[in-house]
């Protein structure tokens, strides 16, 4: 048996990594393929995209996410198709995973979905197409099961669900907020700030940046390479900027800031990821990263005049 398993995330990785164990007792011959973390690795699983290179935070990543979402779909469809797995398994990461579904469906493969996309908390309409595009469903959360069947979905393993849907509602307007105006903050850093950039940090980033491109089995003719130079440049000038500014206010971040993050970003696996966090040192420096650039957002941020505008959660999450 072949199995193709999606994770995009750290929980995932956790829970991807616990379903692999599982699978591997009950068929030893089994083969699995995987985008996942250390964890489904350790596991048994062959991982050929790293749950490390997925996590785009702030406005840095996701000026290249935009043409590495895109590379990242196009390079899965082709290595499902070389593997030709008898079913994929799809765990939560629903903006990747939903795409990914859709275009299987299409392709005659099964699709299985491991841990269910909170479409209760921020998309609803969602369901239908759910039905559609997946073959079973395996839910988590006790009323998640009742919720799916709305939708036609059985095989899915009230105060309750409205508690739920207040928790995630919140966390995920939250994280709207922060990504909105880190975006707006960081493009007025690079509207004001005009200055010569080291030619030798430049062509290391554009090494960098079409490594990761060429990496997706993606061609580099001359429109791609001059957008991204345009990237890489953007990225070299704030990286500059905040070298700046963390000199200036004398901003740190020390490693108890990070396992404080960690614990309070994904409790569910705050043990795995603290003790990765102690064992590599690039995914500590990367959350190192992550934790000074929101220290400078919220630095500027709060001498900023914020304007309130009223809108629907809806309009906000979608």
């Amino acid at each position: 048996m072949k199995l193709y398993v999606i994770a995009g995330e750290a929980s995932g990785d956790l829970h991807g990594a616990n379903l692999i164990k599982a699978l591997k007792k009950q068929h030893s011959d089994i083969e699995i393929r995987s985008w996942g973390g250390d964890l489904m690795q350790s596991a048994g699983a062959t991982v050929v995209k790293h749950i490390r290179d997925l996590a785009f935070m702030g406005f840095l990543e996701v000026i290249l996410n935009l043409k590495t979402i895109l590379g990242n779909i196009s390079f899965c469809k082709k290595d499902i198709e070389q593997f030709q797995p008898d079913a994929i398994i799809l765990i939560d990461y629903p903006g990747f995973n939903l795409r990914i579904a859709k275009w299987a469906k299409d392709k005659d493969i099964k699709v299985f979905y491991y841990i269910s996309p909170q479409i209760w908390a921020w998309n609803q309409k969602r369901g239908f197409k759910i039905k559609k595009i997946v073959d079973e469903m395996f839910v988590i959360l006790p009323f998640e099961k009742e919720f799916y069947k709305k939708f036609g979905i059985e095989n899915s393993d009230y105060e309750v669900f409205k508690d739920n849907v207040s928790k995630y509602m919140k966390v995920e307007l939250d994280q709207k907020m922060k990504s909105i105006i880190s975006a707006a903050v960081n493009q007025k850093l690079l509207d004001q700030n005009d200055f010569e950039i080291p030619i030798h940090m430049l062509d290391t980033e554009v090494k960098n940046i079409s490594s990761q491109y060429e990496g997706m089995q993606q061609k580099i003719d001359d429109k791609v390479k001059s957008e991204l130079d345009l990237i890489a440049r953007k990225r070299v000038k704030l990286n500059l900027i905040y070298m700046k500014l963390t000199e200036e206010h004398k901003l740190t971040v020390s490693e108890k800031d990070v396992y404080e993050f960690i614990s309070k970003s994904d409790p569910a696996t705050q043990e795995q990821l603290i003790q990765k966090a102690k064992e590599d040192k690039n995914y500590l420096n990367h959350i190192k990263n992550k934790l000074l650039e929101d220290a400078i957002i919220d630095l500027i941020a709060s001498k900023c005049r914020i304007k309130k505008i009223k809108k629907s959660f809806l309009e906000v999450v979608n």
